[in-house]
């Protein structure tokens, strides 16, 4: 059985006191568990504030941040309405109280350093798109209590949220109390946001660039550019050769591709499907081909998007395949959307 008496504590104290009050301040405190009676060991609680007679004081203040569709996603152009609650348990000297609507983004970036090694850094930016003050600088008197009503309008071109290898990004609405010498308190919550395709769908065509037009024009014949994720790309790619060639195979890929330009660039690209379209033959000018496709897009949270420090683009890539020869080439970029509009 354990037994009580074997706690200890440690009061470590910074120097300086408040005014002739002979009254220091708490570094950090330190509970040593007794560790046979399946305590932890070492518990430190670092905290600031005036004690007297080891009883602590302190700024107590609580920031909390709420909206008005739980479990369910928002859509670009879609007005947030957001609360948040502030609460103080005793007097909190502020600079200001803020709420703002903020795109996150954390991307990986590369680097070459003095001696000519490189390296890989990850780091992250938050952009404030539209941003309210609610407490100006003041002193908010002990148990104050207060509840604030903020609208946000996403915007209709809203970058969608992204989770990625190098790149991810998304929205919150998040609030801060800015403490003059102090650490900021900081509530938040993630807005999960549906980015449709246009609502006029684009016109069906024929596109693609080819490697070598004048020896073969490889073409994708598609019914429109913009997909959502889960969908199947359908089409056909239309070879017409301009010259006769043998090839080894046709084969069509879907890639998707991130790239983070600062520093020396950063790229990671991902086949996210493939198909061989045809095997081996043989290729007569005048005598084009239609190579039929469906390619499935994966839906895990990477749609196409653009930043000021991130893109992600699909890409449709054909290729014939030639033996001891350079392939054809033809490549389409489509823009993958994370979700349909709201019915």
């Amino acid at each position: 059985m354990c037994m009580p008496a074997r706690w200890t504590m440690t009061a470590t104290t910074r120097p300086g006191s408040a005014r002739g009050s002979g009254r220091s301040r708490f570094h950090s405190v330190r509970v040593r568990a007794p560790t046979d009676c399946g305590g932890a060991g070492l518990i430190t609680f670092c905290t600031e504030g005036e004690t007297m007679l080891g009883f602590l004081k302190s700024e107590k203040a609580d920031i909390r941040v709420s909206v008005d569709k739980v479990g369910l996603p928002y859509y670009a152009g879609e007005t947030i309405h957001a609360t948040v609650a502030l609460e103080t348990e005793s007097e909190v000297k502020v600079r200001s109280v803020r709420v703002a609507l903020v795109l996150w983004e954390r991307y990986q970036y590369r680097e070459r350093d003095s001696d000519g090694d490189t390296s890989t850094t990850w780091t992250t930016a938050e952009d404030a798109l539209f941003s309210e003050r609610l407490v100006g600088e003041r002193t908010i008197p002990a148990r104050f209590r207060e509840s604030y009503k903020v609208d946000f309008r996403i915007p209709l071109d809203a970058v969608p949220p992204y989770a990625g290898k190098i790149v991810q990004n998304r929205w919150l609405v998040k609030a801060v109390m800015d403490r003059p010498m102090k650490k900021d308190i900081s509530a938040e919550v993630e807005i999960p946001l549906i980015v449709p395709p246009p609502a006029e769908p684009g016109q069906s065509g024929e596109f693609g660039v080819c490697s070598h037009p004048d020896d073969a024009d490889i073409k994708f014949m598609l019914p429109r550019l913009d997909w959502v994720e889960g969908e199947q790309v359908e089409g056909l790619v239309r070879v017409r050769p301009r010259k006769g060639f043998g090839a080894s195979g046709v084969r069509l890929e879907l890639v998707r591709t991130e790239y983070v330009p600062r520093g020396l660039g950063n790229t990671h690209s991902v086949t996210e499907a493939k198909v061989q379209l045809a095997g081996g033959k043989d290729f007569r000018p005048g005598m084009a081909e239609d190579l039929p496709f469906s390619l499935a897009i994966p839906k895990q949270g990477c749609p196409s998007r653009r930043t000021g420090r991130s893109v992600v683009t699909w890409t449709l890539k054909a290729a014939i395949t030639r033996r001891l020869a350079k392939d054809f080439t033809s490549h389409q970029e489509i823009w993958v959307h994370n979700g349909r509009a709201a019915m």
